[in-house]
């Protein structure tokens, strides 16, 4: 459930400094990732920092960036589990999530309102091949 109006402006600084902490952990890992430097303790970590910022951004009420982190949990949590590899094209799509979350973030930081990501978050469905990434 998401905070109350006067919880999220009470936080909404604290979310910030976290949530950019989170995407330039995660720009790093898929970096690794990209580079063909695959280890289980890497998608272990890329699944963890989807998993917190989705959380966080769940309770401060921000779907876009809760919608597009609850995506790459999946896609990472069914990789620690089927090996499925990752096209050169679901690698750009990576790429552009974590460029997406620091834009949607800088626009929280700014206006205090979420870009629009929706894009993104179809281009990561379609390239994975995951049919209903709301269902997984």
């Amino acid at each position: 459930m998401p905070l109350s109006q006067d919880e999220q402006n009470k936080y909404r600084d604290l979310y910030i400094k976290t949530a950019k902490e989170y995407v330039a952990q995660l720009h790093e890992d898929l970096k690794q990732l990209a580079s063909g430097n695959e280890t289980s303790d890497l998608i272990a970590s890329i699944h963890r920092g989807a998993h917190s910022l989705r959380g966080q951004s769940d309770m401060m009420g921000y779907t876009s960036i809760k919608e597009l982190t609850s995506f790459l949990e999946k896609i990472f949590d069914a990789k620690k589990i089927s090996k499925m590899p990752f096209s050169e094209e679901v690698l750009r799509t990576f790429e552009k999530s974590v460029k997406a979350m620091d834009e949607c973030i800088a626009s929280i930081e700014t206006t205090g309102k979420e870009s629009d990501i929706e894009q993104v978050i179809e281009d990561l469905q379609k390239y994975s091949k995951l049919v209903d990434y709301k269902s997984i």
